[in-house]
């Protein structure tokens, strides 16, 4: 992945290190492009700075409709929405919680069987 693989600063990603994991949301443009994501959080996470922090962590996948290849271009473009979508997101929970930490990270191989399992039940 090209964007910002954030896996060294939120560290553990077992389920049983998140405090809460959402389901894989998928959304696909009208080309057969789109992303898989899903958001998990870590309650008192302690920051760089030895803060308590909410983290919450954005991983996503590019996909492509079944027998399209996912293109440097399309990917680009996914990555970009992601971006903004992140921030955004980041906007958002900044109002609702004093320290707030919003990052990406690339899915632990649990989590790609996982998105395997659904994407075949979606097919």
């Amino acid at each position: 992945m090209s964007y910002d693989d954030n896996s060294a600063l939120v560290g553990d990603v077992s389920r049983e290190a998140l405090s809460s994991l959402d389901s894989w949301k998928i959304r696909m443009n009208p080309k057969g492009y789109g992303l898989a994501y899903r958001v998990g959080r870590k309650r008192a996470f302690i920051d760089s700075e030895g803060r308590p922090a909410e983290l919450f962590i954005y991983f996503s996948k590019p996909i492509a409709e079944k027998n399209r290849p996912l293109r440097v271009a399309e990917v680009r473009r996914v990555e970009e929405a992601l971006h903004t979508a992140v921030c955004m997101a980041a906007n958002g929970l900044a109002q609702h919680y004093q320290r707030v930490i919003v990052a990406t990270a690339f899915p632990p191989e649990y989590m790609l069987r996982e998105l395997d399992e659904t994407l075949g039940k979606t097919e």
